[in-house]
């Protein structure tokens, strides 16, 4: 790891050369490589993070050009991991990057989160949430949640024993096409990388067990605790 990569971030002072180090160690998993994993995905390597691994399943349709900034025209039909594989090379040697071509939707994902240090979701699938979370208990690593709908979104912490259950119920299901404008991800995607730099450096968050809520249209940012 050479220092003056990341030399802008090193001169704050909560991170340093040592918390670099810390960064450079750490092993994040994404879930979802669509409109805030286009945001979270690119900042994570950039930072410099140990480890970087991402699942994503789908392919690639027009409409998600609109936000899923990291793909192109040329993508349209495409599997998203393909992609990946081929757009993030070569942005950071650092950064170990690892493309599971898959959904996450089953108890025997488990596996790839063993060896983690936090997992980030950047899906838009509450059972893909609600796995995640019995992951982050089961394995006693901290969940950043993010969500977006419209112009409004919202962004979680959850280190066991917190946990995400209390914001979903297993009735409810994803609408087949969800309203969003590419700043809101942006936004969320931009919090949960920074709240991943907080958790990686410190150990916790002051988000822990609550929710911040997003609405772009009236500029408001409120807390509320779900814990």
């Amino acid at each position: 790891m050479t220092f003056e990569r990341y030399k802008r971030q090193i001169l704050i002072d909560d991170i340093g050369e040592t918390g670099q180090k810390k960064i450079a160690s750490a092993r994040v998993g994404v879930v979802g490589a669509g409109g805030l994993g286009s945001v979270v995905i690119p900042q994570l390597i950039a930072a410099g993070f140990g480890t970087v691994r991402i699942f994503e399943g789908d392919r690639l349709t027009l409409t998600n050009l609109n936000r899923q900034t990291i793909y192109k025209e040329d993508d349209i039909g495409k599997k998203k991991a393909e992609v990946l594989s081929e757009r993030l090379s070569g942005m950071n040697s650092d950064v170990n990057i690892e493309i599971i071509p898959e959904f996450v939707e089953s108890e025997r994902h488990v596996k790839y989160f063993k060896d983690l240090d936090l997992i980030i979701d950047a899906t838009d699938n509450i059972e893909a949430r609600l796995l995640m979370d019995r992951f982050s208990q089961v394995l006693n690593l901290p969940l950043i949640h993010g969500a977006v709908r419209g112009t409004m979104g919202q962004v979680g912490v959850f280190i066991p024993p917190k946990t995400i259950t209390s914001l979903y119920n297993k009735s409810e299901h994803r609408e087949q096409e969800t309203p969003v404008v590419a700043p809101i991800c942006g936004v969320v995607g931009s919090i949960e990388v920074y709240e991943a730099l907080r958790i990686v450096l410190t150990g916790t968050s002051p988000l822990n067990g609550k929710i911040l809520l997003i609405d772009l249209k009236l500029l408001s940012f409120r807390e509320v605790d779900i814990s």
